[in-house]
C-alpha cells in the first residue's frame, strides 16, 4: 500500500503553529507564545520556499529576537515574554489559505491591536499585511525585517531574492520609509536583514 498523502495545511492546536506544503511551495508560521522550549521571542516568524529553495529563513538556534527573525519590532521594542498570539482564524481554499493571527499581546503596553495576516494565493502569491494600532491612536514606529541566507537585491519596484532556480520578489503596497539591507552572523552561517 502507498503512504497516506500528506495534507496540504495543517494547524497543530496545541502550539498554535502552522504548515502549508503543495508540489511547489512550503510556508511555515508561528503563533503560539514565547518561552518555553522553543524559547523565542518570534511571534508571527514565517519561513518560505518554492521548488526546493527556501527563500525566508529562520535563523536556527541561538538567535532568540524578534529582530533577528521575520517579525516586527514596535519602537524598536523586541517581543514580551511569555506573550501568546493565538491563529484566531485559518481558511483553507484548495490552492491556498488565509490565516489570522492576534500578535498584540507581544507589545501590550504600547499597542491597541496588531494582526498579522498572510494569505498565499495559487501557490505563488503571498501577500503579507500587518495591521498595526497604537494605544490612543499614537505612533507606533514599527520595523519589519525579512531574512534570508541568499541575500537581497533591490529591484525598480522593491527587492528580490535571487535563488538558484527562481526568484522571489518583495513589493510594498504603500511607502513604508527607509529600507536597509545588512548581514549577519548566527553560529556558522550568513544571514542577510530587509528592514
Amino acid at each position: 500500500s502507498e503512504p497516506a498523502p500528506a495534507e496540504r495545511l495543517r494547524h497543530f492546536r496545541g502550539i498554535d503553529w502552522l504548515t502549508w506544503r503543495v508540489e511547489q511551495s512550503w510556508l511555515a508560521f508561528r503563533g503560539g507564545w514565547n518561552g518555553g522550549n522553543h524559547d523565542n521571542d518570534d511571534l508571527g516568524n514565517f519561513i518560505l520556499g518554492f521548488e526546493g529553495e527556501r527563500f525566508l529563513h529562520d535563523p536556527g538556534y541561538g538567535p532568540s529576537l524578534a529582530s533577528q527573525h521575520n517579525c516586527v519590532t514596535i519602537r524598536r521594542h523586541e517581543q514580551t515574554d511569555d506573550a501568546v498570539a493565538p491563529i484566531v482564524k485559518l481558511q483553507d481554499f484548495g490552492d491556498g489559505f488565509y490565516l489570522l493571527c492576534d500578535i498584540r499581546e507581544a507589545f501590550p503596553h504600547i499597542l491597541e491591536h496588531y494582526f498579522r495576516h498572510l494569505l498565499l494565493i495559487g501557490d505563488r502569491h503571498l501577500l503579507l499585511l500587518d495591521d498595526i494600532k497604537g494605544r490612543d491612536d499614537r505612533r507606533i514606529n514599527n520595523r519589519g525585517y525579512l531574512q534570508s541566507r541568499i541575500g537581497f537585491t533591490e529591484t525598480e519596484d522593491g527587492y528580490c531574492v535571487p535563488g538558484e532556480d527562481n526568484t522571489m520578489k518583495i513589493r510594498w503596497l504603500s511607502d513604508v520609509g527607509h529600507i536597509s539591507v545588512d548581514e549577519w552572523r548566527p553560529r556558522d552561517s550568513v544571514m542577510h536583514r530587509l528592514e
